[in-house]
């Protein structure tokens, strides 16, 4: 049992997805930062893992929110309308 690291901030009803070997974390409960994304990813091993905050964020704060990860064509045709 290993105990992972602590997400830069503090967090509340937000929703962790993964994708393509990362996880996410999207939305918040505070609003000082509920429309950042932050993404964990681990370099060469379990114990060095890290959350780095990605520079895209949401246009709108949420929280409570529900996330999923969609194929790159179905983002192309709904992000296209």
């Amino acid at each position: 049992f290993i105990l992972g690291v602590d997400l830069p901030v503090n967090f509340e009803r937000h929703e962790i997805v993964a994708s393509k070997g990362n996880i996410y974390t999207i939305g918040n409960a505070y609003s000082s930062n509920n429309k950042d994304i932050y993404k964990f990813e681990c370099t060469n091993s379990i114990t060095a893992c890290s959350w780095t905050k990605i520079t895209t964020q949401l246009q709108y704060g949420r929280r409570n929110t529900v996330a999923m990860t969609i194929t790159d064509t179905l983002a192309d045709t709904l992000c296209s309308n």
